[in-house]
This record gives C-alpha cells, sequence and structure tokens, in this order.
C-alpha cells in the first residue's frame, strides 16, 4: 500500500526545465491516482504555465513570487500523506525515485524524512 504524495513546484519563468520535472514526475513508477502535484507560479510571463498544463498537475498562482511562499500555498492545499517540494530545474532519475524515497518513512515510523543524493548534470562549455 502507498501513500498519496503532494509535490510542490515553486515556478518563475521556468520554461526550460519545466517540461523535463514534470515528465520526470509522471513517468514515475508510482500509482498515478496517489500523485497530487502542484505548480505553484509566480505569474511567469514566459511559457512556463503553457507547457505545466499539459500534465495533471493542479496550477496555482503566487502573487509574491517567492518560492518559499509557494511552497507554503501548496502545503496549505496538499491532501496528501506525505509533501515532497522540488525546484522546477529537478529531474528524478529513474522510475523508481519516488518508492524508494517512500521506503524507509513506511518501514519505520521514527523517521520523518527521506534523502536522496544529487547528481548534477556535466555541462560541457565550449
Amino acid at each position: 500500500m502507498f501513500p498519496c504524495i503532494s509535490i510542490a513546484i515553486p515556478t518563475y519563468n521556468e520554461e526550460k526545465s519545466i517540461d523535463r520535472c514534470l515528465k520526470s514526475i509522471f513517468m514515475q513508477d508510482y500509482p498515478k491516482e496517489l500523485l497530487e502535484v502542484f505548480v505553484v507560479d509566480g505569474y511567469s510571463t514566459d511559457n512556463t504555465v503553457k507547457i505545466a498544463k499539459k500534465y495533471p498537475a493542479k496550477l496555482i498562482y503566487n502573487k509574491a513570487r517567492d518560492a518559499e511562499a509557494g511552497k507554503m500555498i501548496a502545503l496549505k492545499k496538499a491532501q496528501g500523506e506525505l509533501f515532497i517540494y522540488l525546484d522546477a530545474d529537478i529531474e528524478l532519475r529513474g522510475g523508481g525515485w519516488l518508492r524508494k524515497m517512500v521506503r524507509p518513512l513506511q518501514e519505520d515510523p521514527e523517521i520523518i524524512g527521506s534523502f536522496t543524493r544529487v547528481v548534477q548534470k556535466k555541462v560541457i562549455v565550449l
């Protein structure tokens, strides 16, 4: 049995990265009906919102344009048992990422958080 997970992604002009982020979430090997994804947008002037609307994410607007405020806006609306916030430039690696992050929390009720290592993409500068 898997818990419902609420995911908050604060955005402002993230058209270059939001597609990869959302795609990596929705291709997870995790029951889609147990994912609640919020894109909390600070009134982007690029195509961030248009791209986000291609996914089954809930769009919320954030007048403050502050990422921390955006996370709190989503947290207040979240229905999931677990809450994750991601920056828009984060891409979950592999299809089992969510399952791996949830496992320790299910196995030991004393654990209140789960983390993974961060892997940066190599950038080639010419």
